[in-house]
């Protein structure tokens, strides 16, 4: 027979996985996924609608992403705030992944809702998609550019056409007037020439085209954003002070857009290309040398070099007697910066001198 011990010990373990199974079935079902929401890289907020029957709870399981509320009774709506995810020179941050709960209590299920917040570029293609038949926002109506800068030197018109017709916005400098004027002639699209430097886009949305002839420059808007191709080929010239009367010309005009996409062959060296293993000997290794002062200008001026950004280290484009080095740039606007999502150099074909860029923005 149980001494009466027993029958107590007996008695609270029973009692004790009862309680134990109780709290097993209270425990929310973790539900499913509710989709995901993609951001670009700048702070901001977003609301999102919730069709609950019922009370219901959200959280935030990121320090990054703070929410207004932290639940409603049936119908309503919570907003989530999010941090800077921005990068600079000194700053790289890569593309991040939140998680947001939405826990139904009548229904005792929890719900995740993705929010995914772009860093620097990294080529992917993140949209945003709804799966949760309760939830929703407000359309984003993000733009989308996908772009090339190249320096046709070395190529025939079909094929930096064939390249054109592949991208949103090619900015092209040609080897002659002749050959942009046969591209534009040629092109089924919108085009704007000015001498041997060229854009072309299928779509109708390029305006206000300006032209500066020292050094050879052409501009153009297209969807929001000002994008200027530049020629600095003349030899013996002062870098510096090609850059200086380019950016005079329109970045650094008073009241001008924050908006910018600067790019061509400028011939220059890159003060962030110094020190790396496969930087060759006969590159400047002081950045005090007077070869950086027009690189170091467009630093100065808030402007980001998006292929150095990007590899990190020596990237050549461009083959001289020399050898290979890096001639050809793409700067952005801080803003414009943190909109790219993808910068990479195209395949570099054999009868090419100069290597193309291509990049795209989400804004």
């Amino acid at each position: 027979m149980m001494s009466d011990m027993e029958r107590y010990l007996m008695i609270l373990l029973a009692v004790s996985m009862l309680a134990a199974c109780q709290t097993k079935m209270e425990q929310p079902d973790p539900g499913t996924g509710l989709g995901e929401i993609y951001l670009t890289a700048p702070a901001g907020a977003m609301s999102v609608s919730v069709d609950l029957d019922g009370l219901w709870r959200v959280w935030a399981e990121e320090d990054w992403i703070s929410l207004d509320i932290n639940g409603r009774d049936g119908r309503g709506a919570f907003t989530f705030s999010y941090s800077s995810n921005e990068s600079d020179f000194s700053v790289s941050r890569g593309t991040r992944l939140g998680h947001v709960i939405v826990q139904s209590i009548p229904q005792m299920r929890s719900d995740t809702l993705y929010i995914r917040q772009q860093g620097i570029p990294d080529g992917k293609d993140y949209y945003t998609r709804l799966s949760g038949s309760y939830i929703g926002i407000p359309d984003t109506g993000l733009e989308r550019v996908d772009a090339i800068y190249m320096n046709a030197e070395g190529l025939d018109l079909s094929y930096v056409s064939a390249m054109a017709s592949e991208v949103d916005l090619a900015a092209v400098i040609c080897t002659d007037d002749m050959m942009a004027s046969s591209l534009a002639a040629s092109w089924q699209g919108q085009s704007a020439v000015s001498g041997h430097l060229l854009f072309l886009s299928p779509q109708e949305e390029m305006t206000s085209v300006s032209s500066v002839s020292d050094p050879a420059s052409l501009t153009v808007s297209f969807k929001g954003v000002n994008y200027v191709l530049a020629d600095f080929s003349e030899e013996d010239a002062d870098r510096l002070a090609q850059l200086r009367s380019l950016l005079d010309s329109g970045y650094n005009v008073p009241g001008a857009s924050s908006r910018w996409v600067i790019g061509g062959s400028f011939y220059y060296c890159s003060v962030m290309e110094t020190g790396y293993p496969d930087t060759p000997a006969w590159f400047p290794s002081s950045p005090k040398d007077e070869a950086f002062e027009a690189d170091l200008y467009a630093w100065d001026n808030n402007l980001v070099d998006c292929i150095w950004m990007v590899s990190r280290g020596w990237t050549p484009t461009y083959s001289d007697e020399k050898g290979d080095w890096r001639a050809d740039y793409v700067y952005a606007s801080g803003s414009v910066w943190n909109y790219m999502t993808a910068v990479s150099l195209m395949e570099k074909d054999a009868s090419m001198s100069h290597t193309p860029v291509r990049f795209t923005l989400k804004y």
